[in-house]
């Protein structure tokens, strides 16, 4: 007799987009499951909401409270406690896991010979101190992305009332402290027996499915969190964890299709901790990798070139001449003086492009790129853009200014063999939108604080857009300096801005905040935003100078702060805090004294909270909520 099998999924997004990995996995579960219930706590637009009843039986869209344990209730009360005991099988899952990894029917195969009460697919082994609530003990525990409870279970009224006295779940804390991390050892006290199919205990951390991802995937793990990939920086880094080993780990093991997870993660992660996370920085050799060129020369190529000064017109030429065959130049400049030159210069050189005199030099080459070029970029002929333009940057002076062009040049294009590695990339991942020079920084003050005067503009222009990303920080993934190669089909939102020469700053007004610096900040959010991720690319030489800087640079910065990076961040914000306070005290001095005993015992709690909160940054990871968005 077949398993009469349920589904409580619990649905979040901060958009109330229902992404391709969640319709794919219902795909994937529909033909082992008899009836799955989507408890949705965002709000859905009637096309996100089919999307999810074309796979599904049921959608109910609730208020985002209580995380996941009150979509839970909600979805038990929904079905009805008659309905609940008439499964065999009720399992208890959410959004917070890429899946199936391996199919659903090898998953099902193997649970049906267990003997259990209840089963999970991971869970989190034993922790002291207790990292949230500071003392006790975090006990062993099936994880909350996956719970899946038996007939005996579900009729007992154990079950019934561990639901009916949950108190109400205001906190992620909370989510984990009366639910996830009570679950298992509530009902085992009872004599309910569980089984977990990839246990920690199996592995070398005491959370596997996070720390421990890529060797679970081959071990032939179900699933993926999809915290995995953007998890805090500094913690992936404190534990030596690589996105990328998840990323090959998961190619190498399974059929399961990674644009999913491109499409999701480009949208609703800080693009700096994708980039970290994954590690999408490209070193590339100057001599081509098998087969690069061949490939190379299959994709047509657009390189949009703006000339303002005509004297750099050879070395923008020596430039377009590294990308295999097969591109067209198209060369924009505001003076029919410049127009004329060029074509002499042109012409010396025994080299055809398409020369166009554009009305204004307002926004330099962002404009003349998106206005000069518009027929270009959407005419559809092209699979790729190369912008590049003649850079001089004197306000910079020789040194500065000209390793920055050498910065851009030589890493986008540099040799034969490097050009056909870059464009190599756009082959060998379907799903990259936009390939650009990592961030300058020699010479520049960008690290920390490169959004400038841009970051609010940007969002408006973002929202003006339509387009939703989250944004970093302090410090934008963006192509500085203006020059990329990216699919011109994806520029295709600027372009509907219908922007016009006057909307773009003269040279006078040419400064952070104005739109020209602002488009430049987000040419790669608006790729990301449509679902395409994006990679740096460096030659050696240029990798070499700069881990040299950033080392050097790092260690001197360290040197005053405790050796781990991520004590040091939390110290620095800690001070942060203070030292704001010292302000006040100078400028209210009375008011201090009335405030003093309340600041004491907040300097306390400070202190106190960053510590548990590094402690619990080992184990977290297990519970639905928006932080796992």
């Amino acid at each position: 007799m077949a398993t009469k099998r349920g589904v409580i999924y619990l649905f979040f997004d901060p958009e109330g987009i229902v992404d391709e990995f969640v319709t794919y996995k219902f795909e994937q579960l529909r033909p082992f499951v008899d009836h799955i219930l989507v408890m949705s706590n965002c709000p859905l637009k009637e096309t996100e909401k089919a999307k999810l009843e074309r796979v599904v039986d049921e959608v109910v869209v609730r208020p985002n409270e209580g995380f996941d344990v009150g979509g839970y209730i909600d979805g038990l009360t929904h079905l009805g406690w008659d309905k609940v005991v008439e499964f065999d099988e009720l399992i208890f899952m959410n959004y917070t896991f890429f899946g199936p990894l391996q199919p659903f029917s090898e998953l099902f195969a193997r649970t049906e010979a267990l003997d259990v009460d209840f089963w999970g697919l991971t869970d989190h082994s034993e922790v002291k101190p207790h990292p949230i609530a500071g003392r006790l003990i975090l006990p062993r525990h099936i994880q909350s992305h996956w719970i899946a409870v038996r007939n005996r279970l579900l009729r007992s009224e154990a079950f019934r009332r561990y639901w009916d006295d949950m108190p109400e779940i205001t906190s992620y804390d909370e989510s984990v402290l009366l639910h996830e991390s009570r679950f298992t050892q509530h009902f085992a006290a009872r004599g309910y027996r569980y089984e977990v199919l990839w246990p920690s205990h199996a592995y070398a951390s005491e959370n596997a499915v996070l720390e421990d991802a890529p060797q679970m995937v081959r071990d032939g793990c179900t699933i993926v969190k999809r915290r995995t990939f953007f998890n805090d920086p500094l913690y992936m880094d404190r534990h030596a964890l690589l996105g990328r080993k998840l990323m090959e780990a998961i190619r190498e093991s399974s059929d399961y299709p990674v644009e999913l997870i491109w499409k999701n993660l480009t949208r609703t992660c800080k693009p700096r901790d994708l980039v970290m996370n994954l590690e999408l920085t490209e070193v590339l050799p100057d001599e081509p990798l098998a087969g690069a060129v061949e490939t190379a020369k299959q994709l047509r190529v657009a390189a949009l070139a703006h000339v303002f000064y005509p004297e750099m017109l050879d070395e923008i030429l020596d430039q377009v001449e590294l990308l295999p065959d097969g591109w067209e130049l198209f060369i924009t400049t505001p003076t029919e003086e410049k127009v004329a030159e060029i074509k002499q210069r042109l012409s010396a050189r025994g080299h055809s492009a398409y020369v166009r005199k554009i009305e204004s030099n307002r926004g330099r080459d962002i404009s003349a790129f998106l206005l000069g070029c518009q027929d270009v970029l959407t005419s559809g002929e092209f699979d790729l853009v190369l912008k590049i333009h003649s850079k001089l940057s004197p306000q910079d002076g020789p040194n500065v200014g000209g390793l920055f062009k050498a910065h851009l040049f030589d890493n986008l294009l540099g040799t034969r063999g490097h050009a056909a590695n870059v464009l190599q990339l756009f082959v060998d991942h379907p799903n990259l939108g936009i390939v650009i020079p990592p961030m300058p920084h020699i010479g520049y003050p960008t690290m920390g604080h490169a959004w400038f005067e841009n970051r609010e503009p940007a969002r408006k222009l973002m929202k003006k857009m339509g387009l939703s990303v989250p944004f970093d920080a302090t410090t934008p993934i963006a192509s500085y300096g203006s020059m990329f190669i990216a699919r011109p089909e994806l520029l295709r939102p600027l372009i509907d801005l219908k922007l016009d020469w006057e909307d773009f700053p003269g040279e006078g007004e040419y400064s952070d905040g104005s739109l020209a610096h602002v488009i430049e900040r987000l040419f790669v959010y608006v790729c990301l935003a449509q679902g395409h991720h994006v990679r740096q690319v460096l030659n050696p030489w240029h990798a070499g100078v700069n881990y040299s800087n950033l080392e050097y640079k790092l260690q001197a910065v360290h040197s005053y702060l405790p050796a781990r990076t991520n004590e040091a961040v939390n110290l620095l914000k800690i001070k942060r805090f203070l030292l704001r306070y010292d302000w006040f005290k100078d400028k209210h001095p009375r008011l201090t004294k009335v405030l003093k005993p309340v600041v004491k015992q907040a300097r306390i709690s400070v202190f106190r909270a960053r510590s548990y909160y590094v402690r619990y940054q080992r184990s977290r990871g297990g519970g639905s909520s928006r932080k796992d968005s």
